[in-house]
């Protein structure tokens, strides 16, 4: 996403406000330059490190309309492995390239 590191946007959901009702309004509002950030790259899975981000990225998703999955970085990377005599489940391509990108 652009700008990225140092320069990115907050979800609008750090500090733990994602955990507070009466912030929803707020959180969400401040969330909108992240939302619009999202919608732009087209993406249909984010990955956040963070519980709180991943928690309020998928409330952006629900309230703008992304229509995203949101997932951390341990469960794309579990969802790509092939364990020897698991049962295969159907994982996106775009998830197996990202975890191998990653790795």
């Amino acid at each position: 996403m652009t700008p990225n590191r140092e320069q990115a946007f907050c979800c609008g959901g750090g500090g733990g406000l994602v955990a507070l009702p009466e912030y929803e309004e707020r959180r969400l509002r401040a969330g909108k330059p992240k939302a619009d950030q999202i919608r732009k790259t087209g993406a249909r899975v984010v990955v956040a490190a963070c519980e709180n981000c991943r928690l309020q990225i998928g409330e952006l998703s629900t309230h703008y309309g992304l229509g995203i999955e949101v997932s951390s970085l341990a469960d794309l990377v579990v969802r790509a492995m092939r364990l020897p005599g698991a049962v295969k489940e159907e994982v996106p391509g775009e998830l197996i390239e990202a975890a191998t990108a990653v790795a």
